[in-house]
């Protein structure tokens, strides 16, 4: 929930991984963030933006400090392969969420399922996709 401990928490530890980037590498240095933030950082990464609309993965602070952590350097990998919306990688079990494609795009990478990279990776990078199917999340050759 928006403005809960956990959610307080969260903030805290984007901050700190952002502190721990500029602490630790220079900007120069290679380095490949991967993971899942729970951050849908655009509207076409939700079903309904208005729905979504400072609500947990969603917010507007969440948004910043995922923008924080990218302005390091790195770029949203999926997004350098694929524009439109549509392409999710959470969805609410409890209304048949993933049946109906009605989602929140978590972002898995950080971004998505695909990661975040520096442009010395980023360029390399032939293709991201979210994979529908349990296990199939793939960075189509990698990057």
């Amino acid at each position: 929930m928006v403005g809960s401990e956990k959610y307080q928490f969260k903030l805290e530890w984007m901050n700190r991984l952002r502190e721990f980037l500029d602490a630790n590498y220079d900007p120069i240095t290679p380095v490949l963030l991967c993971g899942d933030f729970n951050v849908a950082p655009e509207e076409r990464d939700v079903h309904d933006p208005r729905l979504w609309q400072n609500r947990i993965l969603f917010s507007e602070p969440e948004k910043a400090a995922l923008q924080h952590i990218k302005d390091w350097g790195f770029t949203d990998a999926f997004r350098q392969h694929t524009e439109e919306g549509g392409h999710y990688s959470w969805w609410d079990y409890r209304a048949g969420g993933f049946r109906r494609n009605l989602a929140c795009a978590s972002i898995t990478s950080g971004f998505r399922a695909a990661g975040c990279a520096q442009p010395e990776y980023s360029d390399r990078q032939r293709a991201a996709q979210v994979g529908a199917a349990v296990g199939s999340c793939s960075s189509g050759g990698g990057v």
